[in-house]
């Protein structure tokens, strides 16, 4: 199942949505034993091979240097690629803006919103 996360821009204020995204993130680019990981999983997976099928919280903290550059790196990789997939830049978007008169109420809303989501790929 794919998960959605919500990316706060005050890292203080929503720090247990923001951990929880890392910890996937870390989760995710892993090459390791992954028996090594169980103590971040609650409740702890006892075995592997008997494990009910339960939704786990996980909060891992950084494992290593290079897992961490690993999760950046692929976190950046990801948002540059979700950037290309855009028929249009957020400058093209900024002056279809400024025309708004001719958009409808949800066109507009649609570029507002996808204008949002190419400001935090871009900073």
């Amino acid at each position: 199942p794919i998960r959605t996360f919500k990316y706060f821009e005050n890292f203080a204020e929503n720090k247990a949505e923001n951990e929880s995204f890392l910890s996937h993130l870390r989760f995710i680019v892993f090459e390791g034993d992954l028996s090594s990981l169980n103590s971040f999983f609650e409740p702890p997976v006892d075995n592997p091979q008997t494990c009910p099928r339960i939704k786990r919280a996980l909060t891992m903290p950084p494992i290593s240097i290079e897992n961490e550059k690993k999760m950046l790196i692929n976190l950046q990789a990801r948002a540059e690629q979700r950037l290309k997939e855009y028929s249009q830049s957020y400058e093209k978007d900024l002056d279809m803006m400024k025309s708004a008169k001719q958009l409808t109420f949800n066109h507009c809303n649609a570029v507002i919103f996808r204008m949002g989501e190419k400001k935090v790929i871009l900073t």
